[in-house]
């Protein structure tokens, strides 16, 4: 087995693929929200030359009374007109940078998914791939977007910049270097701490998910029942809440630090602000600028500092963004080996005659586990063969399945159907040759049909889905449901709700409906009451008919049906065989069954 890959994906890296991935997403859009933030750059510098005229205007017409305010107000006018137009602006530029918003989260999430769904199923076992998932679940296209409205808030801050620059050494020299001295320590301090809050949520992953975790014992409708049974609410209330705080001191104590750097900031450019107005009142006085001039100037000095703030703080929070949708990428480009796609052999098909199943020496070890739980498993199992796989808990049993079906890649060993190796299958056909109803089955929240019809997609249809429902014992019930087979079922979605008996029917008929060549029951009979027991053992023959069959139960007295009895124990295939043979050599299986047999004496 591989090991999850622990290299940490570079966002700033990534930073070119992230604006790619925006443009890319919706480039008319981009290229309208590039033009407008080019017109609003160009803004400060006219507001700076009208705030002058109305300022000049303002010293000539004083004491002119109602003429002088005639004179005044075209200039007025120009600045209201100007704020207008920056609001405007600003209102295109939110719905242009929404709509952008909602394709992208569907892109990124889909690709998430994507991501998912190409992973071998046994990384589904490894805590650390459930940390990275997490990590890349979390708001990447708000924080996608908002690398989106930095980088244009960027573009809008260098262009403005520019031309209050060019005003700016009109003035005095030394008043552009002086503001850049004042805005640049704090920034790098932030990003400093960016960067070290970064580090400790991505070490504290775990513990965020135990905090939800418990979140969602205390919430959900399925556990509700039995923390309430068991009055666990006030002890997981405590864990979750005592968990909470120790999480949310770690991220206060991080935040008053920024809050400090972020004062300490403030000062730096509180005094470099101080120390402009202080050269331009020198020159004020000693008659080298007009009021207007100096009042242009001082708004100007004004907004270069917040323009050079605003740069150096947007390419804090762009690192910020950067650091986290780094996790994204480093998600998407896991090095977690992806499930196979299988062969495109046109010999390898579900029409194949002989369907043998092999096992040579086969063992499995999950990701990032220090032992086998499968080793050096050898079995043939033959077309129309029906079997029973028994053992204690955590034998192995559904792994073996699972690697039967081609869910799993076996470690060391090979499988091999009808003498060709599990991987020379094409997925499609493969997955098709089998069904199975696992003992976790899902309970779908979609309506009985759906419930019932997604075992076969393709195939299904009223007669069916019908035919299925009355073999695994859930046409009775069905029908007496409000509107039988069309009943939405689920109720966090408004549906009616089933018994965990009734569920395990529906999931029985769910894998009767594929036309399958195995098919794999994996504790069928749990939650069922002993009539729709036995009635599941009698339907079992008409269930398997002209297929092969494993039967996967802890009840022994069941495995009496099959034609041989497989014995799992610690990983290991001790014995298999008929019952009677088994039972007479009085090894694991005679023991087992001995001791379930003395209860019903």
């Amino acid at each position: 087995m591989h090991a999850l890959s622990q290299d940490k994906i570079s966002g700033l890296k990534k930073l070119p693929a992230l604006l790619w991935l925006l443009i890319s997403t919706r480039a008319d859009i981009m290229v309208g929200l590039i033009a407008l933030t080019l017109v609003a750059g160009g803004i400060p510098a006219a507001e700076l030359w009208i705030l002058e005229q109305l300022l000049d205007e303002l010293v000539t017409v004083t004491g002119q009374g109602s003429e002088g305010f005639f004179q005044v107000l075209p200039w007025v006018w120009g600045l209201a007109g100007l704020l207008l137009a920056s609001t405007l602006i600003d209102m295109v530029r939110n719905v242009l940078q929404t709509d952008i918003q909602e394709r992208l989260s569907i892109r990124l999430q889909h690709e998430v998914v994507e991501k998912v769904k190409s992973v071998e199923l046994a990384w589904f076992e490894h805590p650390e791939f459930y940390d990275k998932l997490q990590r890349a679940n979390e708001d990447m296209s708000g924080r996608l977007l908002t690398l989106q409205r930095l980088a244009l808030d960027m573009m809008y801050s260098a262009i403005a910049l520019s031309s209050i620059a060019a005003i700016l050494s009109t003035g005095h020299w030394s008043l552009m270097p002086i503001v850049i001295i004042g805005a640049v320590p704090g920034v790098w301090m932030v990003m400093v701490m960016n960067r070290k809050t970064h580090w400790v949520y991505r070490i504290r992953t775990p513990e965020y998910r135990q905090v939800m975790y418990l979140r969602q014992l205390l919430t959900n409708r399925d556990e509700a029942k039995e923390v309430r049974l068991f009055s666990l609410l006030d002890h997981l209330l405590s864990d979750w809440r005592t968990r909470s705080i120790d999480l949310a001191v770690e991220r206060r104590r991080l935040e008053v630090k920024a809050g400090w750097l972020g004062g300490l900031s403030g000062i730096l450019g509180g005094w470099a602000y101080s120390l402009c107005l202080a050269i331009l009142g020198w020159i004020v006085a000693g008659g080298g600028l007009t009021i207007g001039t100096f009042g242009m100037l001082t708004r100007g000095v004004q907004l270069f500092y917040w323009r050079v703030e605003g740069i150096m703080q947007s390419l804090a929070r762009v690192h910020e963004q950067s650091l986290y949708l780094g996790d994204l990428f480093e998600f998407l480009e896991l090095e977690a080996p992806a499930e196979r796609p299988g062969g495109t052999d046109p010999e390898s098909t579900g029409d194949a005659v002989d369907l043998t199943l092999v096992f040579e020496d086969v063992s499995f070890r999950y990701p990032g586990a220090d032992h086998d739980v499968l080793r050096e498993i050898s079995l043939t199992i033959q077309p129309g063969e029906r079997l029973a796989l028994v053992g204690e808990n955590g034998a192995g049993k559904t792994t073996l399945v699972k690697l039967m079906m081609g869910l799993y890649q076996p470690t060391e060993g090979r499988i091999t159907l009808g003498g060709k190796h599990l991987d020379a299958w094409p997925k499609d056909v493969l997955r098709g040759l089998f069904s199975a109803v696992f003992q976790d089955f899902v309970k779908y929240q979609f309506p009985v049909n759906d419930n019932i019809g997604f075992g076969a997609l393709e195939g299904r249809n009223v007669h069916t889905i019908g035919k299925a429902a009355e073999m695994a014992g859930a046409a009775k019930f069905i029908e007496s449901l409000p509107e039988k087979y069309e009943t939405m079922l689920g109720k966090p979605l408004g549906g009616e709700d089933l018994s965990v008996g009734q569920w395990q029917k529906l999931a029985t008929a769910r894998a009767l409906i594929r036309d399958a060549r195995v098919i794999i029951l994996d504790e069928p009979t749990a939650a069922l009451d002993p009539k729709a027991e036995a009635e599941v053992y009698r339907n079992f023959s008409e269930m398997t008919r002209e297929k092969t069959a494993l039967l996967i139960s802890h009840r022994l007295g069941s495995a009496r049906i099959a034609d041989r009895i497989l014995v799992l124990k610690d990983g290991v295939l001790i014995e298999q065989g008929p019952h009677e043979d088994l039972v007479a050599q009085k090894g694991e299986y005679g023991r087992l069954f001995a001791l379930q047999a003395q209860w019903y004496q």
